[in-house]
């Protein structure tokens, strides 16, 4: 009995003493290091810009350092420290961030682009191409980042960034294209309706991982973007959105020379890598004059994805003002059929349909505004698609803010009355508009500067 007891005893000894040893051998990995899921394992991602002029700026980012935490160590969303109740009592996401530097940071990107600049010629009549990446090693993958996966991600963002796109541009139209198994496969047509582009990327992007596979192609996918824009007229401007998720890419034949025909095409390519920054989509980039990035999160990716919805500058060529001349564009302002009893021959989807739009020059019959006539070519719109694209050519400035007073005290009893809102602020958080001197908050120039176009202050003394 005595030996037995003996041998338990030193059988518990041991399993102590590995125990121990176990958990010394456990230590945290290098912060350097990222998720192998994040396609850039132990490097850091870049962000790359791509400007007007051809030079591409790289900026090293950090991920642990940008949220405070590593991607082992932010595994876990802990949505309800978002949460804070502001003045008022009310409850406001949001408050692990200071408010005013991102608000600051939103205004000096805004100042800086070509929407608020009266000065730029911008192109009204868009015609873009988005290019959805969706192969097995791509898109598909799990992602840390991007959960549950990078496509999922960009299916839930397309709905919004359709949305904004069209009102933003009104009289502007979209394509949608995907690439998977080396092929390119166009899964929308050029048009107006966000309905039907929405509804495609539920069906075909949503479901790429249950469905898709082998290995994508960007050459096929540009020459079956282009292919498509070859038929706009000479008026619009053409552009291809690539949302691109793999490291690779399969191309039958030289990809330099795409890219060479893109840029004689004056088309327009900007690409948003979810992964590593390939060297093939910066080349691309900057030989069309577009803009190359590299989302580092699911707000990030939504930021790139809403700058690409306001018009750009145009493509000018420097020979001369005689290789950029203006046209005279015949647009056709047709009658809202209202029967629904009275069915006709619908030109677009060759069907029989009640409700829809007269041609006035063929008389044919059009489902959806803003389109092309199918018979005469007609470019048909509304007075209100019209109108809603003035604002472009006549944007609102960008508001100044407020000298900074370096008392706390003093700065938190000078308070202001926001011209938009009417609620009292402080005055270190108004910001002044140049033209008619009146005061706003932050969430009042948002509001104007993305939504309204048009300064309440402004009008006023205009119409007095």
């Amino acid at each position: 009995i005595h030996y037995s007891l003996l041998l338990l005893f030193f059988y518990v000894l041991l399993a102590t003493i590995y125990t121990f040893f176990f958990f010394l051998m456990i230590r945290r990995p290098p912060r350097s290091t990222l998720s192998s899921s994040s396609a850039a394992s132990d490097v850091y991602k870049r962000q790359v810009s791509t400007q007007s002029t051809g030079v591409s700026v790289i900026t090293v980012m950090d991920p642990g350092a940008q949220h405070g935490a590593s991607t082992w160590e932010r595994r876990e969303k802990r949505s309800w420290e978002e949460v804070e109740e502001d003045g008022a009592g009310n409850l406001a996401v949001g408050a692990g961030e200071d408010r005013i530097a991102m608000r600051r940071r939103r205004r000096a990107a805004l100042a800086s682009s070509v929407v608020t600049q009266s000065n730029i010629r911008k192109g009204l009549i868009r015609y873009m191409v988005v290019i959805v990446e969706l192969s097995q090693k791509g898109m598909t993958v799990g992602d840390d980042v991007f959960r549950p996966n990078r496509a999922y991600a960009v299916a839930e963002l397309l709905p919004e960034f359709f949305k904004e796109f069209f009102d933003q541009n009104p009289i502007s139209q979209l394509a949608l294209v995907s690439t998977s198994n080396m092929r390119a496969t166009k899964l929308t047509d050029f048009t107006g309706n966000a309905r039907k582009h929405s509804a495609a990327v539920k069906q075909h992007v949503a479901g790429a991982p249950f469905k898709s596979g082998g290995d994508a192609s960007l050459q096929n996918a540009l020459v079956l973007a282009n292919q498509m824009l070859e038929s706009i007229p000479q008026y619009g401007v053409r552009e291809i959105l690539i949302l691109w998720g793999a490291l690779t890419t399969v191309d039958p034949n030289d990809i330099f020379a795409t890219v060479s025909q893109l840029q004689t095409a004056k088309v327009r390519c900007s690409v948003i890598s979810m992964a590593a920054e390939m060297y093939i989509c910066k080349h691309l980039c900057a030989s069309t004059n577009g803009e190359s990035s590299v989302a580092t999160d699911m707000r990030h990716l939504k930021e790139l994805l809403m700058a690409n919805s306001a018009p750009a500058a145009s493509l000018t060529s420097t020979s001369g003002p005689a290789d950029n001349p203006a046209y005279l564009i015949q647009m056709g302002f047709p009658r809202a059929s209202l029967s629904r009893s009275h069915k006709a021959f619908c030109a677009c989807h060759q069907e029989v349909k009640s409700g829809g739009y007269t041609c006035p020059r063929c008389s044919a019959k059009m489902c959806d505004l803003p389109s092309q006539c199918q018979v005469c070519g007609l470019s048909l719109m509304s007075s209100s698609h019209l109108a809603r694209s003035y604002h472009h050519l006549f944007p609102v400035g960008t508001f100044i803010e407020q000298p900074q007073d370096l008392n706390p005290e003093s700065r938190m009893e000078s308070t202001g009355t926001c011209h938009g809102c009417q609620a009292e602020t402080e005055t270190a958080q108004l910001l002044t508009c140049p033209k008619c001197e009146q005061l706003y908050c932050y969430e009042c120039d948002a509001f104007i500067h993305d939504s309204l176009h048009v300064c309440p202050g402004c009008e006023a003394l205009d119409q007095g």
